[in-house]
């Protein structure tokens, strides 16, 4: 079964990659606070913020980065709207940055559940 506590943390200002959302309407104001060269990577990667879309990053530092999360509405998160980055994202730590969680978390942890009930041998899943 899922150890669902070592999937959420409180945050102590620990090592976390950060984990913005964005939302169709605030697309455009999210791209003009982007630096060039992220502004460069996200039209690269042809990113449209479609519920569910990922986009990863470059950071400030050589092998540094960040993700984006598109959302539904990145001011009221829905239980499901951060299923598809923790489906998709690599594993690691991250830190929700712009937002607040809330009823997401739900999402978050169903879509990290690997059911072992039935299985015979269990799949090994990456840690995030």
């Amino acid at each position: 079964m899922t150890d669902f506590s070592a999937l959420l943390d409180q945050d102590r200002n620990q090592p976390a990659r950060r984990l913005a959302v964005v939302d169709a309407a605030g697309f455009d104001a999210f791209t003009e606070r982007l630096s060039p060269r992220e502004r460069t990577m996200a039209e690269a990667a042809r990113f449209v913020p479609t519920p569910g879309a990922v986009l990863l990053l470059p950071g400030s530092d050589s092998g540094d980065w960040w993700a984006v999360a598109a959302v539904d509405d990145a001011a009221r998160l829905g239980p499901w709207d951060l299923a598809p980055a923790a489906e998709r994202l690599p594993g690691g730590r991250y830190r929700l940055e712009g937002a607040t969680a809330g009823d997401a978390l739900h999402g978050w942890l169903m879509a990290q559940h690997r059911p072992q009930r039935h299985r015979t041998q269990a799949k090994p899943q990456p840690e995030r």
